[in-house]
């Protein structure tokens, strides 16, 4: 039996569960109301996303999910009946069912999630940081590295949050865990700031910048899929190193629990590994294919006509493999000088595999002793690594017509209106980003519509000089839009605004007097 075999059945049911929630998130469709039509599978879908599963007939993945969907109507009926019981009686009873929740739909079990998570929450410890965004620039430009977290955003905040006040991180949907003061800049804190600072800090922590996270092999060699991900860096393993990972983990416990998405690419065997879960040879694959290569060729020597007599010929290796820093690990005891044959490579194949899933377990150990202060067992124990990754990540797509149901206009201007709906559609995916963060300080949206705390308002403003500039409220979601005559001075406006006024929050400054020409001497 293959390594790909042994794992079939539970991947099989964890992914069907994954495209379901995916289409009730996509369609905004309850549990309730599934049906033939909304379940249909595509064979283009699973080769894309999945592609082990595409050899399955696909009305056994329709009966199959089926049966997944009667499962989660039984087990949201005995919720419902369980809601009678005592809290920790009704929790004990929730334990004992933890092993089905694996088929458990994410719509099925948030409340009861989000209701344990609750046990936990703090009140606001009015935490107050400051940051000095100049300092984090000059830094990043001269291409260092911040070992000790002394001059990035990241490095700034984590100095100033103890662990002693980690209590900050336990907040709830769309709570702020702290209040950002930057340096020599005048906005007020009522959410801008707050969100500008979360989109440094992630996009600090996914470059070289810091020391915690490093570039995948595939994303280095340019090869096998995902090759967008960062992992954990093996080699960061100094005291302040260790700390800033557990800082890290409690920063991704407040995402989950406040709903407060961020774009982080982290690869299944972090997401797993973040559980507690197994990892297995795929989520190597999917961060390292040349090493599962390698060993695949090694198992699957037969197919190749490769015997006992001719293995030497075919492969010289010894019991050592590298990491993903590139660094080098020997497997046994002088395993450079022990041959990998045809006889041991099964051994070879094991020890290379163990190896590098534990190869940031130290790291890994302070990432989920951050997260756990902030997230409960109980909670983690019914979520499977893709819910877990989702409700952190949140859709990688702006979707226009999502954000415009979760829109409101404030006065009357249908044309301009429209106009922004239409130059929506026709931005590019990074352009929508853009928008996004210029109106919210966000570059991802919420799951689902009550997830959103306040709606996305789009006033207009009276204007006889065609020069100016939409007008964002990113603590307050909204937009101000100049009445423009016609679409292509709208179109360009508001290019240019999100182009050029990225770190310019309106809230506590008067831009209303600002053109462009005042831009570029301002921005």
């Amino acid at each position: 039996m293959c390594i790909r075999d042994r794992l079939y059945k539970e991947e099989f049911d964890e992914q069907l569960c994954d495209i379901l929630n995916k289409v009730m998130i996509a369609k905004d469709l309850v549990l309730d109301s599934l049906t033939e039509d909304s379940i249909q599978i595509l064979d283009e879908e699973l080769s894309q996303h999945y592609p082990n599963m595409k050899s399955v007939p696909i009305h056994i993945l329709r009966v199959r999910a089926k049966t997944i969907i009667e499962i989660n109507r039984i087990m949201k009926e005995l919720m419902e009946e369980y809601e009678i019981l005592q809290t920790e009686e009704k929790f004990r009873v929730y334990s004992q069912l933890a092993p089905f929740f694996r088929v458990v739909l994410w719509q099925t079990k948030q409340k009861l999630i989000d209701r344990i998570i609750e046990l936990q929450t703090e009140d606001d410890p009015g935490v107050s940081v400051k940051v000095n965004r100049l300092r984090a620039k000059n830094f990043a430009r001269q291409g260092l590295v911040d070992h000790r977290g002394e001059f990035t955003v990241f490095g700034q905040v984590f100095h100033q949050i103890k662990e002693e006040n980690y209590s900050c991180f336990r907040m709830n949907k769309d709570a702020r865990a702290f209040e950002v003061k930057f340096v020599g800049e005048g906005a007020i804190d009522a959410g801008g700031p707050f969100r500008e600072g979360l989109s440094l800090i992630f996009a600090e922590i996914q470059s070289k910048v810091l020391p915690l996270l490093i570039p995948s092999p595939n994303q280095k060699n340019n090869i096998g899929m995902y090759r967008e991900k960062w992992i954990i860096n093996p080699n960061s393993k100094s005291p302040e190193n260790l700390k800033m990972f557990q800082f890290f983990g409690a920063f991704l416990g407040y995402l989950f629990r406040s709903r407060t998405y961020q774009v982080l690419d982290l690869p299944s065997i972090f997401w797993k590994q973040l559980l507690g879960q197994r990892p297995n040879i795929k989520d190597i694959e999917a961060i390292d294919r040349l090493t599962v290569q390698v060993l695949q060729d090694l198992e699957n020597i037969e197919e190749k006509g490769i015997t006992k007599e001719t293995f030497d010929d075919c492969f010289d290796y010894c019991f050592v493999t590298n990491l993903s820093d590139g660094s080098e690990y020997v497997l046994v005891p002088n395993g450079k000088e022990i041959r990998v044959t045809f006889e041991n490579r099964r051994e070879f194949i094991a020890l290379t595999t163990e190896a590098r899933i534990n190869e940031s377990r130290i790291q890994m150990e302070y990432i989920r002793k951050g997260f756990y202060s902030i997230i409960p067992n109980g909670a983690a124990a019914l979520l499977t690594w893709q819910e877990l990754e989702t409700n952190i990540v949140g859709r990688s797509e702006v979707d226009v017509e999502f954000l415009k149901m979760n829109s409101r206009p404030n006065g009357d201007s249908e044309e301009v209106y429209e106009f922004l709906w239409k130059a929506l559609k026709e931005f590019t995916t990074e352009e929508r980003v853009m928008y996004l963060k210029f109106v919210w300080g966000r570059s991802r949206l919420p799951l689902t519509s009550d997830d959103f705390s306040t709606k996305h308002e789009i006033s207009f403003i009276d204007s006889d000089n065609e020069t100016k500039l939409p007008i964002a409220h990113t603590c307050f979601f909204g937009i101000d839009l100049p009445r423009y005559k016609s679409y292509s001075t709208f179109v360009e406006k508001l290019r240019y605004a999100i182009y050029n006024c990225k770190e310019i929050d309106a809230d506590n400054t008067d831009f209303e007097q600002f053109g462009e020409d005042d831009l570029l001497d301002n921005a």
